[in-house]
């Protein structure tokens, strides 16, 4: 199954940080020798505003991501494993147990 990411570019996301979650993600996938085969798209709102930025790695959502966890999530998810369990990352960035909007690639 191809590893799939998906960001949230609306405009409560876009001014929260997405544009640079965004370009941290293409070059993680670039240096790590795996952009081509991770599909990469974005989404119009996700209806989650007070939560943004809001990503979508492989199915699962995760809110308030920004560049501090954004290495962990991308290791633990895609590749490159850090041996950071996931525990350690905060509790708002565990996966959400709901998924909510109207999203592109859906």
């Amino acid at each position: 199954m191809t590893p799939r990411i998906k960001i949230c570019m609306g405009s409560s996301c876009f001014q929260r940080g997405s544009k640079k979650n965004l370009e941290f993600i293409e070059a993680w996938l670039e240096m790590h020798g795996c952009a081509a085969t991770v599909e990469l798209f974005g989404s119009r709102c996700e209806e989650a505003c007070r939560k943004g930025p809001v990503l979508e790695i492989n199915g699962l959502p995760y809110h308030e991501v920004n560049l501090e966890v954004l290495a962990d999530l991308m290791e633990q998810q895609i590749g490159k494993k850090s041996g950071k369990p996931l525990a350690d990352v905060p509790d708002r960035l565990l996966p959400s147990p709901h998924r909510q909007g109207k999203g592109l690639g859906k």
